[in-house]
């Protein structure tokens, strides 16, 4: 259904041998947003993509594209492969990783709008942006004035983007699977501490195998495998921040948990000297320092005296545990339930980019 959006200021433009567009791609470097509708990009040595690493920091950035060559049936290998290189190809150089800029990518493949529009200047027209259009003959409009555009704005591209497939780029992807790939683990450490913690809630009584409180639930093995995966953390947000137009959501995922879980795990910390008792051979050596601190060979107790201060000690060494064992069940919990819904994204972000290439 056709719709109409009164507008007080605009002026037709008409091309050959120059871009209609030019005058909005001059306002990028001070633009406060950035929108774009187009059936075409060109893939090489576009001045549209040029002009858009001149916007400011933080200015966020939507495209919507078509993707000319790809088609809903390809009747050939050949003209599938073609197809594919060229999905490819175009793909690449408008995602934020290319771009290092927040842009937000969006297909629809029934589109053949052609718009480009700051805050204070739109352009809509015939011309596709891409440096081939300007050998053309081109016709449209250019619409100044930010109470003028934002309605425009929000009706084309609000309808755009409702059928449009969202576009997750490949270093995103693999970011969130390596993300996705730590669940498991995490997911395990976090249910035998909560078991250990809370053997009722838990339902140990109905298997009556009641965790003995007196062991630690890891041992320095399974603490070590546990700080292999909050070291891949740190490695992944390490990543990311190379990557400044990266999802935001997965920052979310890595910020805040690693340095506090790092020093939870810590050596010499209040988990790991529980931990340690659970070592047979900590175990010995304790008593075996203990039995050094008594009288001497002729005393018949001083195993038994050893054995004891081992069990006093472990004790202890539970009591100052259980505060940081609670923190780091609770910093499991959160990092679970991100991967959990990180887990959601990577499924619909894989069923988006089948849609995407459809040459598969």
């Amino acid at each position: 259904m056709p719709t109409g959006i009164p507008v007080p200021s605009a002026k037709v433009v008409f091309s050959h041998h120059t871009h209609g567009f030019e005058e909005v791609l001059d306002t990028f470097a001070t633009a406060k947003c950035v929108n774009i509708a187009t059936f075409n990009i060109s893939t090489e040595g576009s001045k549209l993509l040029e002009q858009l690493l001149r916007v400011p920091d933080g200015c966020p950035i939507r495209i919507v594209s078509n993707i000319p060559g790809r088609w809903p049936i390809y009747h050939s290998e050949a003209s599938r492969n073609r197809a594919r290189q060229r999905i490819d190809d175009y793909i690449k150089q408008i995602d934020r990783i290319t771009l290092q800029r927040p842009v937000s990518v969006y297909f629809n493949f029934n589109s053949h709008c052609k718009v480009v529009a700051t805050d204070t200047l739109m352009y809509i027209g015939s011309a596709n942006f891409s440096d081939e259009s300007s050998k053309n003959f081109e016709c449209g409009v250019l619409i100044s004035g930010a109470d003028s555009i934002a309605p425009i704005v929000n009706s084309i591209f609000d309808e755009l983007v409702e059928q449009a497939i969202e576009f997750t780029n490949s270093v995103e992807f693999r970011l969130m699977l390596q993300c996705s790939e730590i669940c498991d683990t995490v997911t395990w450490f976090r249910r035998e501490l909560n078991e250990y913690l809370h053997p009722q809630a838990s339902g140990y009584w109905e298997h009556d195998t009641i965790p003995d409180p007196m062991v630690a639930p890891f041992s320095s093995a399974e603490l070590d495998e546990l700080q292999t995966v909050v070291n891949d953390i740190i490695r992944l947000h390490w990543q990311l921040e190379q990557h400044p137009a990266i999802e935001s959501a997965i920052l979310e995922l890595t910020n805040g948990f690693s340095d506090p879980l790092s020093g939870l795990l810590r050596n010499g910390g209040t988990i790991r000297c529980f931990s340690e008792f659970n070592d047979y051979k900590e175990q010995m050596r304790y008593i075996g320092r203990s039995i050094a601190a008594y009288a001497g060979p002729q005393d018949p107790h001083m195993f038994a005296d050893a054995v004891n201060a081992a069990g006093d000690a472990r004790e202890e060494s539970r009591t100052n545990a259980l505060g940081d064992l609670n923190q780091l069940a609770a910093g499991l919990q959160s990092m679970s339930d991100h991967l959990s819904r990180l887990g959601q994204r990577i499924i619909a972000a894989d069923v988006r980019r089948a849609k995407i290439d459809n040459t598969q």
